[in-house]
């Protein structure tokens, strides 16, 4: 017979719980960054892994199909080029619909000695749109390596034209 009684506030409990239980998932929602702010979250901890020249730590953040075509090796010899020295992130537009976000980066760098064949001692800014993609719920960089441009090649002439 007492487990009679026990049973009408087992089945209160139970309940109790899962109504604790919801509220706390509405609060958990209600911290969740929106796509803006987890954006400038992964922009930040780009821009300071280059800034504490880490390229590891920048390369984790480029687009995974980046990564699959840039070894780090690679990557790195291309950022060693510059040093950051400072970032100011100005704007960040996110685009759900294209899993696309676009933010507009101001760098102060130096281009590091023996880069060029003219030493140029002192910092230069310059301000970008950075792409970034949204993959798998995650933010990352977009990245293209450098190549070849084709637009500057001469045309090619016909094999039977002679100069």
């Amino acid at each position: 017979m007492t487990y009679e009684k026990d049973y009408p506030v087992s089945v209160i409990g139970i309940v109790f719980l899962a109504l604790l239980f919801a509220s706390c998932g509405g609060l958990l929602n209600k911290t969740t960054m929106s796509p803006e702010e987890a954006l400038r979250s992964r922009v930040i901890a780009y821009w300071d892994a280059r800034v504490n020249d880490s390229p590891e730590k920048a390369y984790q953040l480029l687009d995974p199909d980046a990564r699959k075509t840039t070894s780090l090796a690679s990557y790195s010899r291309r950022i060693s080029q510059t040093t950051i020295l400072s970032y100011k992130i100005h704007d960040i537009a996110v685009d759900l619909k294209k899993n696309e976000g676009t933010v507009r980066v101001e760098h102060s760098f130096r281009i590091r000695p023996g880069t060029i064949p003219v030493n140029i001692p002192d910092a230069l800014n310059h301000t970008a749109d950075d792409l970034w993609v949204l993959v798998d719920g995650q933010w990352y960089k977009s990245y293209s390596p450098p190549g070849m441009s084709f637009e500057n090649l001469p045309a090619r002439q016909s094999e039977g034209r002679k100069k």
